[in-house]
């Protein structure tokens, strides 16, 4: 995702997606009830959201390549944050 709007956005997208996360998780028990009510099956529900989970995995297939490498982080700034071993428990 950062590749195509940033790593300043990230933190936003991530907001959304764990949104869109809760908000499927609150809706999606009520619309399978639903679907359960008027058909008296789940078959016609789930081959519905079938195709969409294809459909939008199509349009990701079709989305442009991303110009930029991702950047990687060095063994040097690994080692720049990681604590003595004697120091990581004086804290508690």
């Amino acid at each position: 995702m950062s590749r195509y709007l940033g790593l300043r956005s990230l933190a936003m997208l991530y907001r959304f997606t764990w949104t869109v996360y809760a908000i499927a998780d609150a809706v999606g028990p009520v619309l399978m009830c639903r679907a359960f009510d008027a058909t008296g099956s789940y078959s016609a529900f789930f081959t519905k959201l079938a195709l969409a989970t294809f459909l939008i995995a199509a349009l990701m297939l079709l989305m442009p390549a991303t110009s930029r490498r991702p950047q990687s982080v060095g063994p040097r700034l690994l080692h720049q944050h990681r604590r003595p071993l004697g120091l990581a428990f004086t804290a508690w």
